[in-house]
């Protein structure tokens, strides 16, 4: 899945150009990689929702592994009324 994905490009030796981007499918679902530009000099990779589905399918393995008690607890600390999730993604690198 996305972790196979992104280890082969930033440790397995095929990764995309600088500043290069791809669509990927992961069941089914449409995923956007991309990796910075040359001018930061690392194989920064990251992976993200292309559509609304995906980022649902996101949203709810983050709710099943507790990601809302995490939220939760960071809102209770602030004293927040409310919180938002902005561009979730997995990113990789191993230079920068």
């Amino acid at each position: 899945g996305i972790l196979a994905e992104l280890r082969r490009r930033v440790s397995e030796g095929d990764p995309l150009p600088a500043g290069g981007q791809a669509f990927v499918e992961f069941g089914g679902l449409q995923w956007w990689e991309t990796r910075f530009r040359a001018a930061w000099r690392t194989n920064m990779h990251y992976v993200t929702p292309a559509e609304d589905e995906a980022m649902e399918d996101y949203l709810k393995a983050l709710g099943h592994g507790g990601f809302d008690e995490v939220l939760e607890g960071i809102g209770r600390t602030f004293q927040l009324d409310g919180l938002m999730c902005y561009y979730m993604s997995f990113i990789a690198v191993t230079h920068c």
